[in-house]
């Protein structure tokens, strides 16, 4: 795997900043991975797992989403859940 230090450093300048970070890309192209490489940077920094959220979709456990209310149901209810910051 190819580690991207150019995008990684880009995303790790706003990763405390109060905006929305969207990462898009073709299938297949490394935005997974590239997410991975964010949550372990997250960890090193202290972030704890059960405040870190990572939704794949393409996991059959995520199948019965289906429309983005469902989707965004399930992160508010974990944003809810937690008291501290989650990622």
């Amino acid at each position: 795997m190819v580690k991207r230090e150019l995008y990684l450093e880009k995303i790790y300048n706003f990763m405390d900043k109060n905006v929305i970070k969207i990462i898009t890309g073709m299938r297949r192209c490394g935005k997974s991975y590239l997410f991975k490489l964010i949550i372990h940077k997250l960890k090193q920094r202290g972030t704890n797992d059960e405040d870190i959220l990572l939704i794949d979709l393409e996991l059959p456990r995520y199948n019965h989403i289906k429309i983005r209310e469902q989707l965004d149901e399930i992160v508010v209810s974990f944003i809810e859940s937690h008291k501290n910051k989650v990622y």
